[in-house]
């Protein structure tokens, strides 16, 4: 083998080995947060504060921990609490108002019981929500929207 031949194998190599140092160097790396305990959480704008705190309380039976205020009333927030949730509730009058919001939020988490769940919206709201069953994920889920839009998506396994 000549001098160049043996130093483009050399280089092939190389660069082969250090492939295969990236790809499981990768593989090993950890998740930055590999699972969550406790409480979920999560914070949605509102338009009509006391309604949408009436709202998050009725929907999820969460208590009111707390309320704050800005001096000059440029925003409030209302703390809530129940069982393995804590939401933030906050109306902040210098958001900019437009026709049709060009984002929006959803979140979501699993339920035990989601036929229950959907009996009992209807039974407070009149309207039964609709439950799509998603084979592919092994879930069926139902969403509902807060009093500004926000979707609320509820899961849960397959039966």
């Amino acid at each position: 083998m000549g001098k160049w031949q043996t130093w483009k194998c050399g280089l092939l190599c190389i660069s082969l080995m250090a492939s295969s140092n990236m790809v499981s160097a990768a593989d090993e790396t950890e998740a930055w947060i590999p699972k969550h305990v406790g409480k979920l959480f999560f914070a949605v704008a509102a338009s009509d504060f006391d309604k949408s705190v009436n709202w998050y309380k009725t929907a999820f039976g969460l208590k009111e921990l707390d309320r704050s205020r800005a001096s000059d009333d440029r925003w409030q927030m209302a703390n809530l609490s129940g069982p393995g949730l804590f939401v933030e509730v906050i109306r902040d009058a210098r958001n900019v108002k437009v026709e049709r919001a060009q984002t929006f939020l959803k979140v979501g988490y699993y339920i035990d019981d989601i036929e229950g769940v959907a009996n009992r919206i209807e039974a407070a709201t009149g309207t039964r929500p609709r439950i799509l069953t998603m084979k592919s994920h092994g879930i069926k889920l139902l969403q509902i929207r807060d009093p500004d839009g926000n979707i609320i998506q509820l899961h849960s396994d397959l039966d």
